[in-house]
């Protein structure tokens, strides 16, 4: 869709990129902790003495001990905890580097490198569908949904798990695309690289990894004319990964194969294990006990309505164009692609599926919506355009195009307000068709971001101090304390006997049952976080 010249698309470009930086520059310290926050910054604290000793002291006796022996001399804990640290480890390395302690600091250093990342991600993703679509317009529209889909931009600042990952996925799909147009060292090295992030952040990783090598095995000995060289390449390809993995992954370094192992099976273990109560079409139901279809309500509820519909038509289109590739004619079967961009694209599709049914049959604890499969929203995005395209070519008229973009616009326009008018509590967004429905059956703030916002009321609004405060729900006001200024943390002591507190907060999320069996009869209501007319978050103080 070309409307101007070639010059002019670059000065709209640059100009659209610097305002989302700009914006993001402006924001990110407005946001609070997630539940994981501090546990995956000590864990990456642990790491960073641990590489400390083997390079700077060259300490080599610490082979000889385990995770556990080695955590509980370095940081006091004994913490056999395998998770990644691919983000949280550079964050460690900054801090040190620049002698920053304050937690607020920390904190606030972590969500503006999980935007900057998120950022440098939106860019690639442009380049992307710059790439498989050849318009500016496409691309730039793209990036508009990807980035301002109000929960995804409220968590590119603070979720360093679920956006990471979907940032490392957009540079993967980027490197998958190059590698099967050029395999060059300068590709094949970068595909490698990204498929070794993608399989140590999370080990749903090595399935659209491994599922890749397979198809393009598969296309190297089509029609049974072997390609020995491409061959070659798949198995230097495999061992580059193999050798980032264990780069990266310094958990490896001790004993890589008995420890890849025991960190995948504690991966999915810790995943499938913690249980947590969700709140589900209006029923408190556990994690363990969740619908097939749990993740997929929560995308169909949580993404805009405009990108919905088109996604609908160009999933459906993709299929039909699969299904195709597998039909006999005249009793000869036709191939499932026909050249390399049939063939990515049906990879893409395999994907989207393979990931949403391993989700539904291999992952029995299901909760916090469908943030653990974020990464696919790419994909998502790439079949909305497909289907706009294809909606679009069907009326020759003008003012029948005219009328898609309008309402495209009208519903950017709706989400864009949304995001103004309760930031900075955009991951509490339902689309326009369930909001009203959703904000009284379903999780609402289920990671207790608006804890931090009721935190600081109190301190603004009360005289008297140090402050007693307490949690009625599962998140812990700890993590949101440590994004106030120390002096203010001095002032705020988190209580466990709720009699003895000051003032009792809630986020409504609960871990079990009895949480809502707490007598309320001391207390008055003081302060309330309201998004889309609902309390996300209600702060009582007790009565003199």
């Amino acid at each position: 869709m070309q409307l101007i010249n070639a010059k002019t698309e670059k000065i709209i470009t640059y100009i659209f990129f610097l305002s989302i930086f700009l914006l993001g520059i402006n924001i990110y310290d407005d946001y609070g902790l997630t539940l994981d926050d501090e546990i995956y910054l000590r864990n990456a604290q642990f790491y960073f003495e641990y590489i400390r000793l083997i390079f700077l002291e060259g300490n080599s006796e610490i082979f000889s001990k385990n995770i556990g022996e080695l955590s509980n001399e370095l940081i006091g804990e004994t913490n056999p905890f395998v998770a990644p640290v691919l983000f949280e480890l550079p964050i460690v390395f900054i801090t040190k580097a620049l002698n920053i302690n304050d937690s607020k600091d920390i904190y606030q250093l972590s969500h503006f490198a999980n935007f900057f990342i998120f950022f440098i991600a939106l860019i690639f993703f442009y380049k992307f569908i710059h790439i498989k679509f050849n318009s500016t317009f496409y691309s730039l529209l793209s990036v508009l949904v990807l980035c301002f889909s109000p929960r995804i931009f409220a968590e590119s600042f603070y979720n360093s798990r679920d956006i990471f990952y979907l940032s490392l996925f957009i540079f993967y799909l980027y490197a998958v695309h190059n590698f099967l147009i050029k395999q060059s060292f300068k590709n094949i090295f970068y595909f490698s690289l990204t498929s070794a992030f993608l399989i140590y952040a999370k080990v749903v990783g090595i399935l659209p990894v491994t599922v890749f090598i397979i198809f393009y095995y598969l296309n190297s000995i089509k029609k049974n004319n072997i390609n020995f060289h491409e061959i070659k390449i798949i198995i230097f390809t495999f061992f580059l990964i193999l050798i980032f993995i264990y780069i990266l992954w310094p958990y490896l370094w001790l004993d890589p194969i008995n420890n890849l192992i025991y960190s995948f099976q504690w991966m999915i273990g810790v995943q499938n294990d913690h249980v947590v109560i969700n709140y589900f079409f209006g029923e408190y139901i556990s994690s363990t006990n969740t619908p097939w279809h749990y993740r997929i309500v929560w995308f169909l509820i949580t993404t805009p309505v405009v990108v919905l519909f088109f996604f609908v038509i160009g999933f459906i289109l993709t299929l039909i164009q699969v299904v195709m590739g597998f039909i006999k004619i005249d009793n000869v079967r036709t191939d499932p692609w026909i050249n390399k961009d049939e063939l990515f694209n049906f990879y893409l599709f395999s994907i989207i599926v393979l990931v949403v049914f391993s989700a539904i049959k291999f992952n029995p604890s299901q909760f916090g919506s469908w943030r653990h499969i974020y990464f696919l929203y790419p994909i998502v995005i790439f079949y909305f355009l497909i289907g706009l395209k294809f909606t679009i070519s069907l009326f020759s008229k003008k003012i029948y195009k005219n009328l898609f973009f309008s309402l495209i616009i009208i519903n950017f326009i709706y989400i864009f307000y949304w995001s103004y008018t309760y930031h900075p509590n955009q991951q509490v967004f339902f689309n326009y068709f369930s909001k009203e429905y959703a904000k009284k059956n379903f999780d609402l703030d289920y990671w207790g971001l608006s804890n931090l916002s009721s935190i600081k009321y109190i301190m603004e609004n009360n005289k008297k101090y140090p402050v007693k405060i307490a949690t009625i729900s599962f998140s812990s006001l700890r993590d949101s304390i440590l994004m106030l200024d120390k002096r203010i943390q001095e002032n705020i002591f988190v209580e466990h006997d709720y009699d003895k507190a000051d003032f009792l907060i809630t986020n409504y999320m609960n871990k079990t049952r009895k949480n809502y069996k707490i007598d309320l009869k001391k207390h008055e209501k003081y302060f309330e976080v309201i998004v889309n007319g609902v309390s996300i978050n209600t702060v009582y103080k007790k009565i003199n």
